[in-house]
């Protein structure tokens, strides 16, 4: 039996269309370690004696530095893209140097939104995270921290900067010495021991 060319067309047509509605949008963003907040310039502390108080700025999105003005335009762009975005479940934006008073108000960002998850760039339904590399400062492990009990099924995370480290749920001895891992090496590995049971 001959086939119509219409008949194609409209084969065609409902097999575009169903793709066009399989279409993803854009779920995960790893904005990792591209230093979104950076020192400007020396701050008015700079030749004042011992005082350095008088130096600190601070605004709305907590940008705190006692030597050097913060420039967070970079973060604040962010955070809007990410409250548009009704689809974003993970983003990642550990290594930026953000700061706590900027990753609080990301945190306050992601528990109103739909979908997000997390800024650990760590899904919920997740076995594995690998962190390592990200110039991961102790801001960016509380934020972890916080995170990790809401991460059931997370297994296994490496971390740390010079010397990757990974820890195991299933672990029964771990020998972390002289790996550098440092502050924010410590506040993971305390928030994953309750994993390690």
């Amino acid at each position: 039996m001959p086939v119509s060319r219409h008949a194609i067309w409209i084969y065609v047509f409902a097999n575009t269309c169903t793709v066009h509605t399989t279409i993803r949008a854009l779920e995960t963003l790893n904005i990792s370690n591209n230093h979104l907040a950076r020192a400007l310039k020396p701050n008015a502390w700079k030749g004042r004696g011992t005082n350095y108080n008088e130096g600190y700025r601070e605004d709305d999105w907590g940008s705190k530095d006692k030597h050097y003005e913060i420039d967070i335009s970079g973060v604040i762009a962010l955070a809007d893209g990410i409250k548009t975005n009704g689809t974003m479940v993970t983003v990642n934006v550990i290594g930026n140097n953000i700061g706590k008073g900027q990753l609080s108000k990301l945190q306050e960002l992601m528990q109103a939104h739909p979908t997000l998850v997390s800024l650990c760039g760590i899904a919920n339904e997740a076995t594995e995270a690998n962190l390592s590399g990200l110039g991961m400062d102790a801001d960016d492990a509380a934020i972890l921290a916080d995170e990790l009990p809401a991460k059931g099924a997370l297994e296994t995370i490496t971390f740390g900067d010079e010397q990757a480290v990974t820890m195991k749920t299933d672990m029964a001895e771990a020998n972390l010495g002289g790996k550098k891992l440092g502050a924010s090496g410590a506040i993971v590995v305390a928030a994953f021991l309750p994993k390690c049971q």
